[in-house]
């Protein structure tokens, strides 16, 4: 009987030692993945910061104005229900889309960030 309870308990411990290491080494995957993004991404901020001239400010380094409203940044969206809420936006080779729903009477803008060609 002893015997009988030594092996249950030791393909017990094996089968779940053999899940949680495939949920381990699924994270760990994950966690180096979401790395290589944000290297990725830092090297691509970097040569546009590189590119740009001297002092030249980007969109996200400009501040809103009171009387302008509430500004959109690339990649960025907002949706209110105000009737009062102005929306500003600065477009380069973006674009930006504008809706409103007059059954909801909800409107908003989404500034879509447009892909590099390389």
């Amino acid at each position: 009987m002893f015997k009988i309870l030594i092996t249950v308990a030791l393909i017990y411990i094996v089968w779940n030692a053999f899940k949680y290491r495939r949920r381990i080494a699924e994270v760990h995957k994950d966690i180096v993945e979401q790395k290589a993004r944000e290297a990725a991404q830092a090297k691509a901020n970097a040569a546009d910061v590189a590119s740009r001239p001297p002092g030249m400010p980007v969109a996200q380094d400009l501040l809103p104005c009171p009387k302008c409203g509430s500004y959109i940044a690339q990649g960025a969206f907002l949706a209110s229900a105000d009737p009062q809420e102005t929306l500003s936006t600065v477009l380069g080779s973006c674009v930006a889309a504008c809706l409103w729903d007059p059954i909801a009477a909800v409107g908003g803008m989404n500034h879509f960030l447009l892909p590099n060609a390389g």
